[in-house]
């Protein structure tokens, strides 16, 4: 029916309509693409392991870097999980007072800022989800300078027993 409809339209008409189509299809595809990347299924970002020294404990975590800005900027927005033992890592180029957000984010948080020699300075705990509410989300700052930001879930610090002047392991491999 649409189809002998077109054929019927003269041919600048069908040339937009094609345009149209194409265009819808692109637009289509751009969208499924940008929102296919913050899905949980799909491969993961550089991916890695820190340890954490807490006490005569060492802790494994699951990372995924976020070094470029781009990858700082997006940070777990749009993640609908992680894992217990997983987590993001942020590494910034200098030692400075950190401060995040959790715009678009649906997994509440906790936040632990590194200094530069790998020690525990701060932890922000449960940092709540902020969906649709534009920008109005609270911020959470580090307390000191921080170079390192793991970003975990809920609840992971106090589970793990993990508190200030607990340190990152073999920074060398972070950098």
């Amino acid at each position: 029916m649409l189809q002998n409809y077109i054929m019927k339209l003269e041919p600048k008409k069908k040339s937009l309509i094609i345009v149209l189509l194409i265009l819808v299809l692109i637009a289509v595809v751009g969208f499924w693409l940008w929102h296919g990347n913050t899905s949980t299924d799909n491969p993961k970002g550089t991916q890695s392991q820190v340890n954490i020294l807490q006490g005569d404990m060492v802790i494994n975590v699951n990372i995924e870097y976020a070094k470029t800005q781009s990858e700082q900027e997006k940070g777990l927005m749009y993640r609908k999980s992680i894992g217990d033992n997983e987590g993001m890592l942020f590494v910034f180029p200098d030692e400075k007072i950190q401060t995040f957000w959790m715009k678009n984010t649906y997994i509440p948080l906790d936040m632990l800022f590194f200094d530069t020699k790998g020690n525990l300075t701060s932890i922000s705990e449960n940092a709540a989800t902020c969906v649709d509410r534009g920008n109005d989300c609270p911020t959470y700052a580090s307390t000191g300078p921080a170079k390192y930001v793991l970003e975990v879930t809920a609840g992971w610090a106090k589970k793990n027993n993990v508190a200030v002047n607990s340190s990152l392991l073999d920074l060398t491999s972070v950098k």
